[in-house]
C-alpha cells in the first residue's frame, strides 16, 4: 500500500473519531482498510497511530463482529479497547 493513501486512511478514522467522542469500533478500522491486506507490522502501526492520538478502540456486541470479521482485513482485539456488550 502506498504510503501516502495509508496515512489518508489514518487521517479519515481520526476525523471520524472526533465524530464519536474519540472513539472507533473494529467496524470502522475494517471499512477505512476493506480491500487491503496488512500484516501485523502494519496493523501496529494503525493502532499506534490511534493510540498517540488518543482514539479508543471499542468492542462491538458479538452481533455485529460476524460481520466485521467476514472483511478480508480483520482486526484483533488488543490491550486499549473497551468493551461495550
Amino acid at each position: 500500500m502506498d504510503e501516502a493513501v495509508f496515512l489518508q486512511i489514518l487521517n479519515s478514522l481520526l476525523e471520524k473519531a472526533k465524530k464519536k467522542k474519540n472513539e472507533l469500533d473494529y467496524g470502522d478500522i475494517n471499512d477505512a482498510f476493506k480491500g487491503f491486506e496488512f500484516d501485523e507490522e502494519k496493523m501496529e502501526e494503525v493502532y499506534e497511530f490511534l493510540e498517540a492520538k488518543n482514539i479508543d478502540i471499542i468492542n462491538i456486541p458479538e452481533a455485529h463482529i460476524a460481520s466485521a470479521n467476514s472483511s478480508s482485513t480483520c482486526w484483533q482485539t488488543r490491550k486499549r479497547t473497551r468493551d461495550l456488550s
